[in-house]
């Protein structure tokens, strides 16, 4: 059965590798695992065997190259360097260089390296922003071009994709909303005078949304790991009894909640006698109710219940 896989195309490998769990239980058989290591490390023949020093260094520097490679692969993919490329480690270390490269502009999109007036309500996109939109409709191109390939119902099987489908969307209303206060707005006003569905507001937050998606997609690199790899899988595995847990903490602190405003709801204050008539934690001037009109009666039903008991 091993040898079947001798006759795959190793652009099939991708395939193969995400539906090994449907094949059969004979992968782990140690023929298969030395066939499949042959072709995945295709062109570096005794590369386990090699010190971790050297390891390292020849993935930095292919890493390094991930740009001159991929103009090459664009304009000559059947020359012998385009067809090296191709190789299933080659192309995993240049995607993973692609990927923190784009960590990285994230990064310094995140610290405003490339400041501008921060009171404009429709800003211009920065230079930063401008680097990290060829990764965005990169992604956005990998995505439906997978969705094609492999079918829509086997695409939202993979929460990996579904996640992707998510950064996705969050990027492309970033980058709309941006658009529309770049054309609706082009005066400069204080942040504090802003309206509160601003949409340069919402084009911040969801981008502060899909950076946080696209730090956590990385965890899917750790199965290339022998030793993170399988605690990834553990955690996918455990995601529904996290969920199960999360949800029995949900209900045991709404019980809290909903017995607590019960208690203090007749305590509650109105509009009218708050400062500027401003209510809620939005006001400028928060009131402290809690502790100079509900800590007394709390402190009541306490001394009560201790005399009922003695």
């Amino acid at each position: 059965m091993c040898l079947a896989f001798g006759k795959l195309d190793i652009q099939e490998l991708g395939a193969l590798d995400r539906n090994l769990s449907m094949v059969c239980g004979f992968v782990a058989q140690p023929n298969c695992q030395q066939l499949l290591a042959t072709l995945w490390y295709d062109g570096f023949p005794g590369w386990r065997r090699r010190h971790w020093a050297v390891k390292l260094v020849t993935c930095f520097i292919i890493g390094l190259l991930f740009p001159v490679f991929s103009l090459i692969y664009l304009l000559a993919p059947k020359s012998a360097l385009g067809n090296f490329i191709k190789k299933p480690f080659i192309k995993f270390i240049c995607h993973t260089a692609s990927y923190l490269t784009f960590l990285f502009l994230l990064l310094l999109a995140s610290q405003h390296i490339a400041r501008t007036n921060l009171h404009m309500q429709g800003p211009p996109p920065t230079i930063v922003e401008w680097m990290i939109l060829p990764w965005v409709l990169g992604f956005i191109w990998a995505e439906i071009k997978e969705m094609w390939d492999g079918g829509f119902t086997e695409y939202i099987h993979d929460w990996w994709n579904l996640m992707d489908f998510a950064m996705n969307s969050l990027y492309l209303a970033t980058i709309s909303l941006k658009i529309v206060a770049y054309v609706k707005y082009n005066s400069s006003r204080p942040r504090e005078e802003w309206e509160m569905w601003h949409p340069t507001l919402i084009a911040e937050a969801l981008f502060a949304i899909a950076n946080i998606f696209s730090s956590l997609r990385l965890i899917s690199l750790f199965t290339a790991n022998s030793h993170l790899g399988p605690l990834q899988i553990s955690l996918g595995r455990m995601l529904l009894d996290i969920l199960k847990f999360l949800f029995i903490y949900c209900l045991v602190l709404l019980a809290f909640a909903n017995g607590l405003n019960q208690l203090y709801f007749y305590y509650e204050t109105k509009a009218s006698e708050e400062h500027n008539n401003c209510k809620g934690i939005r006001c400028e001037r928060q009131n402290n109710a809690f502790s100079t009109r509900l800590l007394p009666p709390l402190n009541a039903h306490l001394y009560f219940a201790r005399s009922y008991h003695r």
